[in-house]
């Protein structure tokens, strides 16, 4: 079908956009991303909105880096001020990256950090994970792939208060425009509180 239906019984089901394929996954069915357009998105859903600890996870396998080398796993942001994105970045980092809205898009600085370099590569799966704590600006995430802890790189350190994301859709595969979307198979996102 046209969706994409959330198992979690919250009923975040997700509209398929600009033509996700399904496929074989990781567990059961995956959406494979065309790296141009392709996205899911989920709306708004309230009973993810302002998580103030949050882990997102999921399954995948990059046929490349993405559009522009920064492919998206799981978004909920507005592009300009709140909310976060969890994504590969490609180039010479070949990492994973996430990265949380802090401020009101006019002062402050967001946080911006990176998993070690060529810690992914094309072909194969990975399970991926980010938990973060948006309680203080000290607080970094961790970063797990197949389920071993990562080490850190912090490219901005936040300051002032995280902003609401309550007005911010999830996607899958890319922003809400269709841009900065994964090129591969993404299967499992989950987003726990």
């Amino acid at each position: 079908g046209e969706r994409a239906y959330d198992r979690s019984g919250n009923s975040n089901t997700g509209l398929l956009t600009n033509g996700p394929v399904r496929r074989a996954g990781r567990i059961g069915q995956a959406l494979e991303f065309d790296g141009a357009d392709d996205i899911v998105n989920a709306g708004k859903p309230t009973s993810l909105n302002n998580l103030d600890v949050k882990t997102i996870t999921a399954w995948i396998k990059l046929d490349s880096f993405g559009e522009s080398n920064v492919g998206r796993i799981a978004d909920k942001d507005n592009e300009v001020s709140t909310g976060w994105r969890f994504l590969v970045n490609g180039g010479s980092n070949n990492a994973l990256t996430f990265e949380h809205k802090f401020g009101d898009g006019e002062t402050g600085v967001d946080g911006n950090w990176r998993s070690p370099a060529n810690s992914l590569s094309t072909g194969r799966w990975y399970h991926v994970a980010v938990t973060y704590d948006r309680t203080s600006t000290v607080n970094v995430p961790s970063f797990y792939i197949d389920g071993g802890s990562q080490g850190l790189t912090t490219l901005a350190t936040p300051t002032i208060s995280s902003a609401s994301d309550a007005d911010d859709s999830l996607t899958i595969g890319g922003k809400t425009n269709g841009a900065s979307t994964f090129d591969g198979l993404i299967d499992d996102v989950r987003v726990y509180n």
